[in-house]
């Protein structure tokens, strides 16, 4: 054969193989899963992209604090991201009603979305009746502590306030710090405000105060504050908490310095459950309704996303039990979907699986329950609230200012 006759073979071949490569589009994914948040992510691209699927996933990663900021600047151009993670309640909505992201109900064509998901996720996950959100993975927020300290001290699980506060002094008095906390990014002290309302005064008065329609200087708010400042004043909490961040106070738990943190299941891969032990949030009142809390994490559309119709493939393959099955199995998360089963879950997720199971209400954490606006002015007082406890009176009166002011 002639060099010239070869070289025809090879560069038919080549544009053979050009074609075939052009046939398959990318859609990029920016997401927040990174560092100690990480696990799952890389699963569940290997799933969506092992498949046969002509649209290709590439999944870009962001530090979780950087891309809060990072996205809605993005948002702003021309060339977004076409998918991007974000959270379920006022955040979605808001940015639904800036029209920076579209529904993705049509995308979605024929996929049994209703029959997939609980009424109350998609309902979570929806602006004005259509479906913005395709949700991704639930996280709920309850007490992880170390059960050698546990057991070491002859100690119970608490299941109410007073017999938590009983337990926490127990545990302070043998030289060990009762709750660790890290909030040097705020967002972690706001799951004790939320419990202490909704453990308190209920779902619909928390509703209220997150709508607007309660104010932060009502009475209920002075007597949870003043509830959460008696645990300081008992000094229940680590001294360096606004210096640390969650993981950090984890590493509290793993070295036994501290017994126990409020925190939310992403936790779970971060701890290991060998020596890790779960309830939730203790009884208050007991004719209060119990709610759970917690975000719902899910994958959102921008508006000005060029490859909408690629991206759709991609929201079904989401949405599909076996890419949920990929992204939960070892996020510490609850997947979504109603067909994944039960058997992908460790005996703690499944305690916590039946304790949600058992709540009449669901909660989202303070900072998607409110608008960004909101939730920056209340992450800010729970901040100062912690560098000075006594004055929470006065910092309620600045912060109902502030927000009045919006």
């Amino acid at each position: 054969m002639g060099k010239k006759a070869l070289f025809l073979i090879v560069l038919i071949a080549f544009s053979g193989c050009s074609k075939k490569e052009e046939m398959v589009d990318t859609v990029m994914l920016l997401h927040y899963f990174t560092g100690s948040l990480s696990q799952g992510i890389d699963e569940l691209a290997e799933s969506l992209n092992s498949s046969r699927s002509s649209v290709r996933l590439i999944a870009t990663p962001m530090e979780h604090e950087e891309f809060k900021i990072n996205i809605r600047l993005q948002l702003e151009t021309d060339n977004p991201p076409d998918l991007f993670s974000y959270w379920a309640g006022a955040r979605t909505d808001y940015l639904a009603e800036r029209d920076k992201i579209v529904p993705i109900d049509n995308l979605l064509g024929t996929f049994p979305i209703n029959d997939s998901f609980d009424k109350s996720v998609l309902e979570a996950c929806s602006y004005r009746g259509e479906l913005y959100m395709l949700p991704l993975t639930q996280h709920y927020v309850g007490f992880f502590y170390n059960r050698e300290i546990f057991d070491r001290l002859g100690l119970s699980e608490p299941e109410t306030w007073d017999e938590l506060i009983e337990t926490a002094c127990l545990i302070r008095d043998e030289g060990i710090i009762p709750f660790a906390l890290g909030s040097v990014n705020r967002w972690p002290a706001q799951f004790w405000f939320d419990y202490l309302i909704l453990r308190t005064w209920g779902f619909g008065f928390r509703e209220d105060l997150m709508e607007g329609t309660a104010g932060y200087t009502d009475e209920k708010v002075l007597h949870i504050m003043s509830v959460w400042k008696d645990l300081i004043d008992k000094d229940c909490f680590n001294e360096n908490s606004s210096r640390l961040t969650w993981d950090q106070a984890a590493d509290l738990l793993k070295n036994g310095e501290a017994a126990m943190t409020l925190m939310g299941t992403w936790i779970i891969p971060y701890l290991g459950e060998g020596d890790t032990g779960f309830f939730p949030f203790p009884e208050i009142d007991p004719s209060v309704e119990v709610a759970s809390l917690g975000p719902v994490d899910g994958v959102l559309l921008s508006a000005n996303s060029l490859k909408k119709k690629a991206s759709g493939e991609i929201l079904k393959e989401l949405a599909s039990a076996d890419a949920q099955k990929a992204f939960n199995e070892k996020s510490g998360a609850l997947a979504p979907h109603l067909g994944v089963g039960r058997e992908i879950y460790s005996d703690l997720q499944i305690e916590i699986l039946n304790e949600i199971e058992q709540s009449q209400y669901w909660s989202f954490n303070y900072d998607l329950a409110t608008v960004p606006r909101v939730a920056e002015a209340g992450l800010d007082f729970f901040a100062s609230f912690f560098r000075e406890p006594a004055n929470y009176e006065e910092l309620l009166e600045k912060l109902q200012e502030e927000i009045s002011a919006f």
